[in-house]
């Protein structure tokens, strides 16, 4: 057993997504799954002893890899951009040497698990955007490509505000490297308006303070209180994860440059 801060959501038989809604849980799994057995699971290829681990859950096996499949179609349909990371694993022995550099694999138990989180990451920020909680800027384009008008009414609905120098600074950066759409139009490579993280509160602080707030206003909190309580918050607290992601991921980068010199 333990505790949760869990997205429920309802899906159509074309795995379009039509209601959610969060609640404080408790989750009791049945099984502690590992990506690679599941994968040898849904590939038919899992010995009796695996099989006979994962009982409980077999028969919700193939209706995951049946709406993952619909997933996967709407996100091909909608244009989503589909990286392919090229993530190294680094295999150390027992002294913390390198003695290999594999390709990290993904594979299909990944991929399912990703677009589900991604699904509650989607819930999180338009909850946001309807209940009007300070962690994200309500704004959309009538085209595409949006005009210079409206960036203009974006920079004037924040003026005056603690997002002022955030939203400025982000939108010069962004127009410098003529991606000026990616910030205010919820994930750009995913082709979502509303995406906000939420499905990692345990190890990334973004998704952290989501859940506060979010818990917070769940409780009974009225919006003018939210507002109050939680503007300056989501301000400081964005910057400073913006800071400490850009920072770790150049340790990260560092530090996998010096295992694959070693190895």
């Amino acid at each position: 057993l333990r505790l949760a801060f869990s997205c429920l959501m309802r899906l159509d038989q074309d795995g379009n997504l039509t209601d959610y809604k969060f609640v404080k849980s408790i989750i009791c799994s049945r099984v502690k799954g590992v990506y690679s057995e599941i994968n040898a699971l849904l590939a038919g290829t899992a010995d009796a002893e695996t099989q006979a681990k994962y009982a409980e859950v077999l028969d919700q096996l193939p209706a995951m890899k049946e709406l993952y499949a619909h997933r996967a179609r709407l996100r091909k349909e909608r244009g989503c951009i589909d990286f392919e990371s090229g993530e190294v694993k680094l295999i150390l022995d027992e002294n913390g040497h390198c003695i290999d550099v594999k390709k990290r694999t993904s594979g299909e138990s990944e991929a399912m698990i990703e677009e589900f989180m991604l699904l509650a990451n989607q819930c999180a920020a338009h909850f946001a955007r309807v209940k009007q909680i300070p962690f994200g800027i309500n704004d959309h384009f009538a085209k595409e490509v949006p005009t210079p008008k409206e960036l203009s009414a974006i920079l004037e609905g924040v003026r005056g505000t603690p997002f002022e120098q955030i939203v400025n600074t982000g939108m010069l950066r962004c127009m410098s490297k003529a991606c000026y759409e990616e910030k205010p139009k919820g994930h750009y490579g995913l082709v979502l308006k509303d995406y906000a993280h939420f499905t990692s509160p345990i190890r990334r602080y973004p998704d952290l303070a989501i859940h506060r707030m979010m818990t917070d206003l769940l409780s009974g909190t009225d919006k003018e209180t939210m507002i109050v309580r939680y503007t300056d918050f989501a301000e400081k607290a964005s910057k400073q994860s913006s800071e400490r992601e850009v920072l770790a991921v150049q340790i990260e980068r560092k530090a996998e440059d010096y295992y694959k010199a070693e190895y």
